[in-house]
């Protein structure tokens, strides 16, 4: 077995410590752009069934929940679930049947891929979260999914330009550009 020698150790010490070192000088010398901070309108939740999950006003998006969950949601006064999901995909339970012995009302607005991300289905959630005054429950898989159908929201029902919203999706949750790409041109035919 062959032992690194003392210079190799040394000089990989000297690069991990010196590497932090270097970014803050040069964002101090003004040659890097700072990252943008997200609005205040995007948080992480600190409090109630909403804790760590991102919230913009108030809508709530998450990955999958669990029927735990959503009884804590409906106990806090949720009363829409927007499941982003396709109907084929397992949820672990029976979401719509919970959620109607809950009291809340459950829309299934599933899609998996960009281009199953419709015109039709865009507009219909953005009616169903305008439709309503109460707290929203939003969700597919991973949170991904259903902060591409935020970022619609966000644009035509608060109207707030794409370029600001932009981000703020990506604070909600989206990973994949191709879903923003497909909600700038469903916003742009608007």
């Amino acid at each position: 077995m062959q032992r690194p020698s003392h210079t190799t150790l040394l000089d990989r010490c000297l690069r991990q410590l010196a590497a932090p070192a270097l970014v803050a000088c040069a964002a101090a010398a003004g040659c890097c752009t700072p990252a943008p901070d997200f609005p205040s309108d995007v948080t992480t939740a600190e409090t109630g069934a909403a804790a760590g999950r991102a919230q913009a006003g108030r809508i709530v998006n998450m990955g999958q929940p669990t029927a735990e969950e959503l009884a804590a949601f409906a106990a806090e006064g949720y009363g829409l679930v927007l499941d982003m999901r396709t109907a084929g995909e397992d949820r672990g339970f029976d979401e719509a049947a919970t959620a109607a012995e809950l009291g809340m009302e459950y829309q299934n607005l599933g899609f998996r891929e960009p281009d199953t991300l419709t015109d039709d289905l865009l507009a219909q959630f953005i009616e169903s979260v305008g439709s309503t005054d109460g707290p929203v429950l939003l969700h597919c898989k991973s949170g991904n999914r259903s902060a591409g159908t935020w970022l619609a929201w966000r644009v035509l029902g608060e109207g707030v330009d794409f370029e600001t919203a932009l981000p703020e999706a990506k604070a909600m949750g989206l990973r994949n550009e191709a879903y923003a790409q497909r909600v700038r041109e469903f916003i742009a035919s608007r």
